[in-house]
């Protein structure tokens, strides 16, 4: 297995419970998640990584039921459970994209793996330095490059955001940030699923493309419907992100 990409999801949300589970047009986040990422023609396969703790079985049982793979470990150390997914799965690079982000665009994905294979580099990512949409985080990076920066690590919140440690540490010519074109930087607009505002639009975007037939909807086109219609702008607008940095 080469290129993993390994969806990070759980039901114990502090701020909106069991998000990666609600449904739109009765379909479960995680699901619509799932299928935009398979759109992507350089993933060689999708897997999401749970916990292990009870509240998750509704998560896994649903996964169970739509033959998605998946693999369950710690709640609080998500960097050696993103580890032990991508050794069970016996994969060499990882695609890290978190279940806060259903409407992530597969050709940014695309393009995070094509920078990957073309450059001598361990870590690609259009996220490290915000410049698309909160919400259209993708992070590519080697296995082994994960396994390294994880025996250093000793800070709780390292502990909880995958790729903190790894960032913060690593040399700058192993690393490739990736910045939106001009027509995407907006970093200050959310597209991610923290609270129930950010459902509010966020099911509004999905229920708009789907009613147009199309599901597969990129960042520019999201974006090209939220400027037509400025007054979706207000409605998450004043939502605090907690970050990682």
């Amino acid at each position: 297995m080469k290129n993993l990409a390994i969806i990070t999801a759980r039901m114990s949300s502090n701020r909106l419970p069991g998000k990666v589970m609600v449904k739109i047009k009765n379909i479960p986040i995680i699901k619509i998640l799932f299928d935009r990422l398979k759109k992507s023609k350089l993933i060689d396969k999708i897997v999401v990584s749970t916990t292990t703790c009870q509240s998750d079985n509704i998560l896994v049982n649903f996964l169970k039921k739509n033959n998605i793979e998946f693999f369950r470990g710690s709640k609080n150390n998500v960097v050696e459970r993103v580890i032990k997914t991508a050794n069970f799965f016996k994969a060499k690079n990882i695609i890290l994209i978190t279940g806060d982000c259903p409407l992530v665009d597969y050709k940014l994905v695309d393009q995070c793996l094509r920078t990957f294979k073309f450059n001598n580099v361990d870590f690609v990512t259009n996220a490290d330095t915000r410049s698309f949409p909160d919400g259209m985080d993708v992070q590519v990076f080697k296995k082994s490059t994960l396994i390294k920066f994880y025996k250093n690590i000793n800070l709780k919140k390292e502990f909880e955001h995958v790729t903190l440690h790894m960032r913060r540490n690593i040399k700058k010519e192993k690393m490739i940030n990736i910045f939106a074109p001009p027509e995407e930087y907006f970093p200050k607009i959310g597209l991610t699923l923290d609270d129930k505002r950010d459902l509010k639009l966020i099911r509004n975007i999905v229920n708009h493309f789907w009613e147009k037939k199309s599901k597969y909807f990129s960042c520019k086109e999201i974006l090209n419907y939220l400027f037509s219609n400025k007054k979706l702008l207000a409605i998450n607008k004043n939502v605090k992100r907690k970050g990682d940095n």
